[in-house]
């Protein structure tokens, strides 16, 4: 309830809408918590298990224009890891976090994105290391013309073209 009056700050204004829709920032970029804070129950909103949430993840999304898209498993793991005082936040979990769980992601954006997250850069490198020699994380070489293959990390093996 106590998210009905965090954007109309009185009773008076909170009162006239028949439903209502909080955006939260996260400690993740780009990733809010949707709370559907008045009347929230009706909005059918249910978790992996079917039990009714009110709320629910989105990140939004600059790439091809200005749009959000609701929150993946990586998105949830990361809002998680980087919570103040997340005992993950500094360990293979939450370094694991912060790879796609579809995709792949540049080495160097990843190790960027750790140091972000407070990790320190050999923190990350050895975290990294260790995930790779445990088979949790992957290795992808993207060929590329006249230079060197791009460098990506996965959570799952290269498919060969």
């Amino acid at each position: 309830s106590d998210w009905m009056y965090a954007g109309a700050g009185s009773a008076d204004l909170t009162n006239w809408c028949r439903a209502m829709i909080v955006i939260d920032p996260t400690h993740t970029p780009r990733v809010f918590k949707f709370i559907a804070a008045k009347r929230g129950r009706r909005i059918d909103w249910c978790d992996n298990a079917g039990q009714r949430v009110i709320v629910r993840l989105f990140c939004h999304e600059a790439s091809d224009g200005i749009f959000w898209r609701e929150a993946n498993e990586a998105d949830a793991a990361q809002v998680e890891s980087s919570k103040p005082g997340c005992k993950t936040r500094k360990t293979k979990e939450g370094l694991k976090a912060l790879v796609p769980t579809e995709d792949s992601i540049p080495k160097n954006a990843l190790l960027s994105a750790a140091q972000s997250a407070d990790f320190g850069e050999k923190r990350a490198r050895g975290l990294l290391e260790e995930l790779l020699e445990a088979g949790e994380l992957h290795v992808w070489r993207i060929p590329r013309p006249k230079t060197n293959p791009e460098i990506r990390i996965s959570r799952h093996e290269q498919t060969l073209a």
